[in-house]
């Protein structure tokens, strides 16, 4: 179901300026677990959160072989197509390149917020903070700066995705309200959330960016927005690019700027994690959640559910990562490891301390 149309660039421009503040560092939602990485061999995974301390943890035993005090809450992590480098995002607005023989950085780059990782081409997108806020262009292993993207003025940035190849940035603002030129009729049959969201009277930029030249290729204004950054996560597809977030009112974004609902992800997804070549999702919350597939005749979906729940507070999944084969890792707000197999079914658990 499509719904809407796109306003022109002039227009935006000036919608844009009526956003909030811009996004924070990403830090974890709780006092556990919020990062989680996977080796390229599968061999190795990388874990950290509110306790300051990167976790090194075997991938078959899941057991710790590793631990390195960093200091700061972890927010975010990622590996380097050869594996000798950790990307580790923290709440500090810093990001670090660590060699991954004894996991000491090599480089630390102040003022930068949310990586956007695309290994295979050694490249990396990050939201440069500041008074103006910009996108950069990064390499994942020496941190050099390849180009730098100015925005709009005033544009409040609330996620990115650097494309698998490398090749274009995606860029989803924060929401603001919507002009009356941007009225748009609630056709039949729209899902609830959807519909709620449509009743909001609210809107969003979308921007497409070539990172070989900096040329916007796409600028539309919509009636479509999501929660804050902690809560969004953006994908390509072909031509098309998909939102999902925290609430599950998620929506694909085609070359025209038409916005579709996507249906079928949990809701409630505290955590969310992409694969590397952004063909699979998934998404998690309270000792539950879902796997998909991005196919050309849509998004197939396959549940899970973690049995063995821990007593007292409940426990949440905080981040995802895919290994190589079948498998995706999950890290929770309770300091435990979750495998989880591509049938929905859960392998095997562990705490992590």
């Amino acid at each position: 179901m499509k719904i809407g149309r796109s306003l022109g660039c002039g227009v935006a421009l000036l919608l844009a300026l009526t956003s909030v503040d811009p996004a924070q560092a990403r830090r974890p939602r709780w006092n556990g677990l919020g990062a989680i990485a996977v080796s390229p061999d599968g061999r190795t995974i990388a874990v950290g959160g509110a306790n300051r301390t990167l976790y090194v943890v075997d991938a078959e035993s899941l057991t710790v072989t590793g631990r390195h005090w960093h200091g700061a809450q972890i927010g975010a992590l990622a590996f380097n197509a050869d594996g000798t480098r950790l990307v580790l995002e923290d709440e500090t607005s810093s990001v670090l390149l660590l060699e991954t023989e004894g996991y000491t950085a090599v480089r630390t780059i102040g003022n930068t917020d949310f990586i956007a990782p695309a290994p295979q081409v050694d490249r990396m997108a990050v939201l440069l903070t500041g008074r103006q806020p910009r996108l950069a262009l990064l390499s994942m292993t020496d941190g050099s700066t390849v180009r730098e993207f100015a925005l709009p003025e005033g544009f409040r940035v609330l996620a990115h995705t650097l494309s698998p190849d490398g090749a274009r940035i995606a860029v989803l603002s924060q929401e603001f309200d919507r002009p009356e030129e941007l009225a748009t009729e609630e056709p039949d049959g729209l899902p609830q959330g959807h519909a709620r969201l449509l009743q909001r009277n609210k809107a969003s930029r979308f921007l497409v960016i070539d990172a070989a030249t900096g040329e916007l290729l796409r600028d539309h204004t919509f009636w479509y927005s999501s929660q804050g950054a902690y809560s969004t996560t953006l994908a390509f597809h072909g031509e098309d690019v998909i939102v999902f977030n925290y609430s599950g009112v998620n929506a694909r974004i085609d070359a025209e700027g038409n916005v579709a609902v996507l249906e079928g992800l949990q809701g409630f997804a505290y955590g969310r994690g992409l694969s590397t070549d952004h063909s699979r999702i998934v998404t998690g919350g309270l000792a539950a959640g879902s796997l998909g597939r991005l196919t050309p005749d849509g998004l197939s979906v396959v549940p899970f559910n973690v049995t063995n729940r821990l007593r007292g507070w409940p426990e949440y999944f905080a981040d995802f990562a895919f290994a190589p084969g079948d498998l995706v890792y999950g890290v929770t707000s309770s300091f435990r490891i979750i495998r989880i197999n591509e049938g929905g079914h859960v392998t095997a658990e562990a705490p992590v301390y």
